[in-house]
């Protein structure tokens, strides 16, 4: 399931997109479907290809979890992959328009859906979040969160709170979370995270004044590691492992 070559396409497919590939989810768990039955009520995403790219959801699936699949799945394939989950996610908290109480429907060459009735539309949520990796010479601020196994360290990282710019939430979460400020803020790169539907915001900062202090209910403990005596990081598929990994193969700079 892992050839496609073609790029995702959001809009509604032409007429040479007619074979289905299913995204089929049960809870966290994913498996794709080529060419087999689909039901009535799956919903259309996109194509990939000569593939129309239908979501539903049914227990009997034996995939895998959607956070495996982050790391195995091509960029597009895991495009296709992730706006079939937003979809699914929207449709089952928007089955009934917030305005007038009609049932909605999908809203065609959208990925929304809207009531018939009173024309009200309901795009799925998003939410912007920074992910920094703080240097202080050539060594990496690594911190590791309460929900994290035992071993695992990670960048430090936060909403966007209304009102703030992407370099004022990076130092707001930083400050927050280990108490040191920083400077020279700079964007990296971006990547779609499925869980909680968030936009990550990857970036890089320099320390600039201040002591580590772990705010003790986030984050257990932190500090700055250099390249030779590195913890347990993230696995690939996740823009922390990639931006530590970029981190890496600069010899421990930017």
């Amino acid at each position: 399931m892992n050839g496609f070559s073609h790029s995702f396409d959001f809009h509604y497919p032409a007429e040479s997109a007619t074979v289905p590939l299913a995204v089929v989810f049960h809870g966290d768990n994913v498996e794709l479907r080529s060419n087999s039955p689909v039901p009535e009520d799956a919903l259309f995403v996109g194509t990939l290809g000569r593939n129309a790219v239908v979501a539903f959801s049914d227990e009997n699936i034996s995939g895998k979890s959607l956070r495996t699949l982050q790391a195995e799945l091509s960029h597009d394939l895991l495009m296709a992959v992730n706006r079939a989950r937003q979809l699914i996610n929207l449709r089952d908290r928007s089955r009934f328009c917030g305005c007038c109480g009609s049932r909605t429907e999908l809203a065609g060459g959208e990925p929304a859906f809207k009531c018939p009735r009173c024309g009200e539309m309901y795009f799925g949520r998003l939410d912007p979040a920074i992910i920094v990796a703080v240097t202080r010479g050539d060594r990496l601020l690594l911190a590791h969160n309460s929900n994290f196994s035992k071993t695992m360290y990670s960048l430090v990282a936060g909403f966007i709170e209304g009102g703030e710019t992407l370099e004022e939430a990076v130092c707001r979460e930083v400050r927050e979370e280990v108490g040191i400020s920083v400077k020279n803020v700079r964007y990296f790169h971006s990547q779609f995270w499925p869980f909680r539907n968030s936009l990550m915001l990857g970036c890089f900062a320099e320390y600039d004044s201040g002591e580590i202090t772990p705010d003790g209910t986030e984050i257990e403990t932190a500090g700055f590691f250099s390249v030779d005596n590195l913890p347990e990081i993230p696995g690939k598929g996740s823009v922390a492992h990639n931006i530590i990994e970029h981190w890496i193969g600069n010899g421990g700079g930017f």
